[in-house]
Formats: C-alpha cells, structure tokens, sequence
C-alpha cells in the first residue's frame, strides 16, 4: 500500500512533464529602413481614409492631404530613390504601342512574407512600373532577360515625376475604382537602373 502511494506521484509528475510547443519564429523584416518607411506610409494613409467611409467631405480631405503627404515623403526623404529594395516580379512583357517597349512590373507586398495563395497580389501591393525601349543595350536588360513572374529581385532606381515635375501615382486597377485604391495598391512609375535576382540560401 505503501509503495503504491509513492508510485502514483511519480508517474502523474512523468506525464506532466511534456515536451513543450515549438517557439514561434518570428519574421524579420531586412528590407531597407527607407523602403519599410514607405510601405508605412501608405498603410497609414489607407487606414485613416477607411476611418471616414461615412463622411464624404473628411474622406475627400484626407485623400488630398495624405496623397500630398505621400508625395512629399518620397521627394524630400527619399530624394526620388530606391536603392536595393525588395521587390516580386509580377510581369515582363513587350508592348508594341506606342513603340517596341519591355515593360515591367514589379511588386513591394506590404507585409514581410507575401501571400502565395492571394490571386491578385497586385490589388494589395505596391507597385513599380517601368517602360525601357526594346531596342535598347543596357545591363538593365539583359538582366531582365534572366528574370520570370515571382521571381524575388533587388532593385534600384529612381522615382518618375509628371510633366509638371512632380511625383505623381495612381489606383493600380483595370476596373472602376474608388479613391481610397491609391494608398491600398499604389502604382508609381519607375525608373530601373539595376536589378538582380535575389539568392536565397
């Protein structure tokens, strides 16, 4: 009776003790701080835009003075540039109007890890699109050349500004959209002056 007494608590401390969960790994996000920056930047605009969906009059102020926020962001503290940021090919295609032309999208998913089941990642990313001439000899494109769709780039250049000089941007979307679309999947115009294929060990 005795030795019982003493077996029960041994073998009810043996089945306690169990293997404990996994440890969470957690992402690190090794983007450049500046590239993070913008991907913050346009969250924030997206999200106090959606804070007034009722009010048409504070939604209409908002987008005007977050777009103007935006703009100033990549002129005065980007200086119009991206260097060695992280980005997703999302297409390589010729276009034949109005010239022989490559052109080029690329995606900055806002998140660390992109989404690889999203059907559209381009509706919830940033997005770098660039013309280069067909025609044209440059080490641009022949890197282009050894690129494909979801192929993980490094990629440095420099903002494109409209013809009154400023950096300009829009929804990108091939549908009917609302304003709040620019700050959820902007699309700036871009110009490469490098990018490689990022290795992954």
């Amino acid at each position: 009776m005795k030795l019982s007494r003493l077996l029960f608590p041994s073998f009810f401390l043996l089945g306690c003790n169990t293997t404990p969960p996994p440890a969470k790994i957690v992402e690190i996000d090794n983007r450049p701080f500046e590239e993070q920056s913008l991907i913050r930047k346009f969250q924030l605009a997206d999200s106090l835009y959606d804070e007034f969906e009722t009010n048409e009059i504070k939604k209409t102020e908002t987008y005007e003075k977050q777009k103007t926020s935006l703009i100033k962001f990549i002129t005065d503290s980007l200086h119009d540039e991206a260097k060695q940021w992280h980005a997703i090919v999302h297409e390589i295609s010729v276009k034949h109007w109005p010239a022989d032309f490559i052109e080029v999208t690329l995606l900055i998913p806002k998140g660390i890890m992109p989404d690889k089941d999203e059907k559209y990642p381009e509706y919830s990313s940033i997005v770098l699109s660039s013309g280069i001439p067909l025609n044209e000899k440059s080490s641009v494109k022949n890197s282009l050349r050894e690129l494909s769709k979801g192929d993980n780039v490094l990629v440095s250049g420099s903002f494109q500004k409209s013809e009154a000089g400023d950096i300009d941007f829009a929804a990108y979307t091939d549908v009917l959209s609302h304003d709040g679309d620019i700050f959820t999947n902007p699309k700036l115009e871009f110009d490469i002056k490098n990018i490689v294929k990022q290795n992954h060990k």
